[in-house]
This record gives C-alpha cells, sequence and structure tokens, in this order.
C-alpha cells in the first residue's frame, strides 16, 4: 500500500475521509506527534495527553486509534467518552498538566508546526 501526501492547512489536516483521511494516515501523524513531543515536552507538562473527538463520522474511532498509538509510545492518554468541543479539551489538558491534546484528530496542527510535520510525514513515506 503506498501512503500518500498528508496536506495541512491553517485550519489543520486537509483530507477526504477514506482518501487521504484513513487509519493508517491517522497512525503516521500520530506516530509523528508522539515522537515530536517525546523530545519537546514543553517544561512543567507530564508525559500525557488528552484525546477528545468531535461529531464527524467515526470520529470516535480515529479518537482511539490516536490514543492506542501515544499509549504504545509511554504516553498516559485521557480519552473523551464522547464527543467535546476543543475549549473543554484545552481546559483538560491545563487541569492535567498535559502535553498537548489530539482533539478533532489532531486537527490543532497549524502554521508553521503543521508544514514542519507534513514535511517531516512525507519524507518518512520515501
Amino acid at each position: 500500500m503506498s501512503l500518500g501526501e498528508i496536506k495541512f492547512g491553517t485550519d489543520g489536516w486537509r483530507a477526504v475521509i477514506a482518501e487521504g483521511f484513513t487509519f493508517a494516515n491517522v497512525d503516521r501523524v500520530a506516530q509523528a506527534t508522539a515522537e515530536h513531543w517525546k523530545s519537546r515536552r514543553p517544561k512543567g507538562t507530564k508525559k500525557k495527553v488528552v484525546v477528545g473527538c468531535d461529531r464527524r463520522f467515526l470520529a470516535d474511532q480515529f479518537a482511539g486509534r490516536v490514543a492506542e498509538v501515544f499509549a504504545g509510545n509511554g504516553f498516559e492518554v485521557v480519552l473523551g467518552d464522547s464527543p467535546t468541543p476543543t475549549p473543554a479539551i484545552s481546559f483538560a489538558v491545563k487541569a492535567e498538566k498535559a502535553i498537548g491534546e489530539a482533539q478533532r484528530l489532531i486537527a490543532d496542527l497549524e502554521g508553521e508546526q503543521a508544514r514542519n510535520m507534513a514535511t517531516m510525514l512525507n519524507e518518512a513515506k520515501e
């Protein structure tokens, strides 16, 4: 199976479910994010992530997959049990002193971080 290019825009990951937004690509992005946070953990945070989802199709299953990848990388994972607004997930990150959040299937990745992540992911597939 050939893994396609992952594209990020100013509002996060740009892809259609079952085309570019697949479980395999969610695994890639989650793994790259876990590796990034393992080597660049902000001061005062725990090796812990908060994973939430919205109401989009299969969002809960994609969030579960993200949680599995982070757990496999030694992170403590707090996984929401229902669709949750982004501000509530952000609050949980601060309250838990977590390293970050994987809300809306890692749609948080923006700007320079997203471009760097996309470059790293796309170079890794070659």
